[in-house]
């Protein structure tokens, strides 16, 4: 709020709520809103999946979407106001255009911002809050990344008991990871890794996701799955959801991909180039995310044939077990019950040897 009462602060505000039809020609423009929203979100980077797993199997999940969503965009929308009270301050003080202030990134939180606290009252109270707030706003960024990397590697090796270890581990290992970027080239390697981590990967991702929950899957089972867990949607939602699951959400996210590729510049930071090296460098870093999923994808399913060699006689059957519940989802009730009817057939099976 103190962001308003600053000089200038109008002017900010006014070009922040002024659109420019020009940008929703850009395909650029499109392509960044969405990887924003995945990231903010945390669609396709796996967090939102791993805090869900802790959920009740009744949780009502349609409602918790629709809240994180508007909760997400409304801070969005409302962080835009304090952003652009301090642009337009910025501005007004040294005389430029808003424009010509406007930037994005680390640069807005590294160079812009701290240049406007200085020309505060109190400089030191407000770089103090700025900063302190810039690491709260990190730490708590990183919760859902190191759960999602923690809960595989415990699911994965069983390792329950040793959770601390590897949350140990994992945050000790990002941080080695994260040293040389402060070393002297260090900001051209912050940059890369901010511009391409994150990038085209997770809009292909989420394509894959969602056509093969929607077209392997099937619609239809999902939305069986979800009655299952209680949920009553409306059918004007159903049919949404059909249809944004079926159609729609395929065709943008593959259209924002394609173009991604279509007007690909080669990387760099402002009127530097990064060399050959470090091009096929930044290719290799997304493409990498997208080699493990039909590399997870021919180990599970060679596992499964080493374990049952009848489940791979047909093709048909082969994909009708990938593309099927686990026997352990359902609520915990059913699950208790199958283990038990399992436990007595063993038995059954003993006692008639």
């Amino acid at each position: 709020m103190f962001g308003l009462t600053l000089e200038g602060a109008s002017d900010g505000i006014s070009y922040y709520l002024s659109p420019d039809p020009e940008k929703l020609g850009d395909i650029g423009v499109w392509k960044d809103a969405a990887i924003q929203i995945f990231y903010s979100l945390g669609i396709s980077s796996g967090g939102l999946t791993t805090l869900s797993s802790y959920n009740k199997f009744n949780n009502n999940c349609h409602r918790d979407a629709w809240l994180i969503a508007l909760i997400n965009c409304g801070t969005s929308f409302f962080a835009g106001f304090v952003i652009f009270s301090i642009l337009g301050f910025m501005a007004n003080k040294t005389g430029e255009d808003i424009g010509n202030v406007v930037q994005s990134g680390s640069a807005l939180a590294f160079v812009v911002y701290p240049e406007a606290v200085l020309h505060m009252p109190i400089p030191q109270i407000w770089s103090f809050l700025f900063f302190f707030m810039l690491l709260t706003l990190g730490l708590d960024s990183m919760f859902a990344g190191v759960e999602a990397i923690t809960t595989c590697v415990i699911d994965h090796f069983s390792l329950t008991r040793k959770k601390h270890y590897v949350v140990i581990g994992t945050c000790i290992t990002m941080f080695l990871c994260g040293l040389p970027m402060c070393c002297k080239g260090g900001y051209y390697l912050f940059d890369l890794l901010d511009n391409v981590s994150f990038s085209w990967n997770a809009l292909m991702c989420a394509l894959l996701e969602v056509i093969i929950v929607a077209w392997f899957y099937g619609v239809k089972n999902l939305n069986k799955d979800i009655r299952e867990m209680g949920i009553r949607m409306p059918k004007i939602l159903q049919y949404y959801w059909n249809i944004c699951w079926w159609l729609i959400t395929p065709a943008l996210v593959l259209f924002l991909v394609v173009m991604s590729f279509v007007n690909h510049t080669p990387f760099r930071l402002d009127n530097y180039v990064y060399p050959d090296g470090i091009q096929i460098l930044a290719w290799i870093i997304p493409s990498s995310c997208i080699a493990l999923i039909p590399l997870f994808g021919i180990h599970y399913m060679v596992s499964r044939y080493r374990n049952n060699v009848e489940f791979a006689r047909t093709c048909n059957n082969l994909f009708q077990e990938l593309f099927e519940p686990t026997s352990n989802w359902g609520p915990q009730a059913t699950f208790t019950e199958k283990v038990a009817a399992n436990h007595l057939t063993i038995d059954q099976e003993l006692r008639g040897a």
